[in-house]
């Protein structure tokens, strides 16, 4: 079950549902705040804004199970937090493994941040979830027992 946090509230959230929200929105952070209070359902959340912040009580809250990004800050690291890729069409999603095993080899000496954004967020979703269940599909997901059920 998809659903986005502003029409969650209004609606019996099932178990193991996919939440979508904005982290940087403060009214989306409360209306996820009273959902969870509300419903014993466990979530999975998906956020979709540029400059994602993740309160630490979000993080910690026993029912989210797992929050899915596009942009992570690269300093908050979390058991909970799993990156979505940008720029992978499902249809490349093939040659993953080969790059993850050239990745595994190569240390990184310059890093660099990038913003940018792309417009339509709908869409934007729809693609990136697209691109997780063909990851998935391929088993090439570390996530794929706890999103089984997307």
């Amino acid at each position: 079950y998809d659903v986005h946090v502003e029409m969650a509230a209004e609606r019996v959230v099932p178990n193991r549902s996919l939440v979508y929200l904005s982290t940087a929105s403060e009214r989306h952070l409360g209306l996820l705040r009273r959902l969870l209070a509300a419903t014993p359902s466990h979530l999975f959340l998906l956020s979709c804004n540029d400059e994602p912040l993740f309160p630490t009580w979000l993080l910690e809250h026993p029912r989210v199970l797992l929050l899915f990004a596009a942009h992570l800050p690269w300093a908050q690291r979390h058991p909970k937090l799993r990156a979505i890729p940008l720029g992978i069409k499902k249809e490349s999603a093939q040659h993953v493994p080969e790059q993850q095993r050239l990745a595994a080899t190569v240390s990184p000496t310059q890093l660099t941040f990038s913003k940018f954004s792309i417009k339509n967020p709908p869409l934007r979703i729809r693609r990136r979830m697209e691109t997780v269940r063909a990851l998935q599909a391929l088993g090439l997901s570390n996530t794929a027992k706890a999103t089984r059920k997307l």
